[in-house]
């Protein structure tokens, strides 16, 4: 738990809860954030920091709030409900707002050096929560098997678990982005070179890949209409979510086509997103050098960066094998994971601003392209591969893409505890 004063651990009133659970967040756009970065980094004034610190200190409980609401839905199976695990996750949610509406206004540089302080406790202990949430699906798939839970799988639940994971990367890019210039001096929304991302995700998921199967990854070719496009967008995010499409295709292809990996799995491609932490940690000590050359005996890997007026999209194509589309959809489930599992350490170890490892990887990636106005989908053909398609949508005005409610949450929903 983050290590506060006892004084500011303290019962959420009722009514307090109940006003900012109908407050409307204030939804910011790349080009906002760019802007109030740059504009941080520019000055000279000690004070630079007090102005997007106050706004934190009043955006997110609101935003918390909204994340309880979710979590209380009636949409919300009962066997979440009723576990241990998620009661434990949703209260650190009333935590973090009795923490955050505890701490004093920011109004001068000591207050915010203080805010400031507890947010960074908080980014790392919201990412372990996280993971809470991702041992909740896994202890109700183990306890009831994946034939059994088909009705807590469905679109609508889906669509809520997405809301969730929007509001929840919404929130931490707040935090992100105000320890990034603190203690960083660093802007996360920047001018990137897409290109340039994609090869530093190649080279990182080969890295990771050589090291976990102990074998040579298929060649990665990279091509690009227009090697000098650039978008305004967060470097992490494209990253992050490359890394995990990269390292889906290179599985894939080596099971597919490697006799030591012959007994290929039609979902194996699917179970295996989940590496959030093995990934990190990996990359975490990777290095260019450090890469063997290319299998020659495995098909490439290719994608295509095409720049367009409206959007820069991304085209992964690899020769895997594909799936049926009897488990298309599956890619797409929270429910999916892999049999590693992942300690508070590890999160500790592998921390990163913006990571597809905090829960099921492939629709927390399509999360995270959806934010700011892009996409992610893909086409399989089984036997042969799949083409996966990212979007970026350039227009930098687009604001955040998370649900807006002004229902309050209900008071007898308040009494976690009677739960």
């Amino acid at each position: 738990m983050v290590p506060v004063p006892s004084s500011v651990m303290r019962a959420i009133p009722h009514e307090t809860l109940t006003k900012l659970s109908i407050q409307r967040p204030t939804r910011v756009s790349l080009s906002h954030i760019y802007t109030v970065g740059r504009h941080v980094l520019d000055s000279s004034s000690q004070k630079k920091y007090i102005i997007p610190a106050q706004f934190l200190h009043a955006e997110l409980p609101i935003r918390l709030s909204q994340t309880l609401k979710i979590l209380h839905s009636p949409l919300v199976p009962q066997e979440f409900s009723i576990l241990p695990t998620f009661k434990k996750f949703t209260r650190q949610y009333y935590d973090y707002i009795s923490i955050l509406m505890g701490i004093p206004k920011p109004e001068n540089e000591t207050r915010e050096e203080e805010y400031t302080k507890i947010l960074r406790l908080l980014k790392k202990e919201h990412r372990t929560n996280l993971v809470t949430l991702r041992q909740a699906f896994r202890e109700i798939r183990d306890l009831n098997g994946i034939e059994k839970i088909k009705h807590l799988d469905t679109e609508e639940i889906r669509e809520l678990w997405d809301r969730f994971y929007a509001i929840t990367l919404g929130t931490r890019l707040l935090i992100a982005q105000h320890l990034a210039l603190h203690d960083e001096k660093k802007n996360l929304v920047t001018r990137i070179s897409p290109k340039d991302v994609a090869e530093r995700a190649i080279r990182d998921t080969r890295n990771y890949c050589e090291k976990l199967y102990n074998h040579p990854v298929p060649e990665i070719q990279l091509f690009t209409t227009d090697p000098t496009a650039t978008t305004i967008h967060i470097e992490e995010h494209l990253h992050s979510i490359l890394c995990e499409l990269l390292r889906n295709s290179i599985s894939t292809t080596i099971r597919h086509h490697s006799p030591e990996f012959s007994h290929y799995d039609p979902l194996s491609s699917i179970h295996s997103q989940s590496r959030g932490s093995l990934f990190s940690s990996l990359l975490a000590s990777s290095s260019p050098t450090q890469s063997s050359k290319p299998n020659p005996s495995l098909p490439p890997i290719s994608i295509l960066i095409a720049q367009g007026a409206q959007d820069i999209t991304i085209k992964i194509s690899d020769h895997g094998g594909g799936m049926p589309m009897s488990v298309v959809d599956d890619a797409w489930s929270y429910f999916v994971y892999d049999d590693e599992s992942q300690s508070e350490a590890d999160v500790e170890r592998s921390e990163r601003p913006f990571d597809c490892g905090v829960g099921a990887s492939l629709p927390f990636a399509r999360v995270t392209a959806r934010y700011f106005g892009g996409d992610l989908s893909f086409v399989s053909m089984e036997g042969h591969g799949t083409d996966t398609f990212l979007s970026l949508y350039r227009d930098d005005t687009c604001l955040e893409a998370f649900p807006e409610s002004h229902a309050s949450l209900d008071d007898s929903l308040l009494l976690l505890e009677a739960a």
